[in-house]
């Protein structure tokens, strides 16, 4: 086979690839399909979690008015 043959097989196999991922995007899951970008509901909830605690942490930045201040309040928060 030669490297010319072979590199439009693999352009084939690429282009059908995405062109099935694309119709599944586009028109919803096929039957018996399992949408893998749908988070479940704990994933969910880490998610809210994760962003909860990230706006915490800037509010108490925000409070802070120096760095240093504020590394004295995450010790705090670490140690109760």
């Amino acid at each position: 086979m030669t490297a010319q043959k072979s590199a439009a097989i693999m352009q084939g196999k690429r282009t059908a690839t995405a062109t099935a991922a694309q119709r599944t995007a586009d028109h919803g899951d096929q039957k018996g399909e399992v949408n893998m970008t749908t988070p479940n509901t704990g994933e969910l909830l880490v998610q809210q979690a994760q962003e909860a605690e990230r706006l915490r942490l800037l509010i108490l930045a925000d409070e802070c008015k120096t760095i240093e201040e504020f590394r004295e309040k995450l010790r705090e928060r670490l140690n109760k």
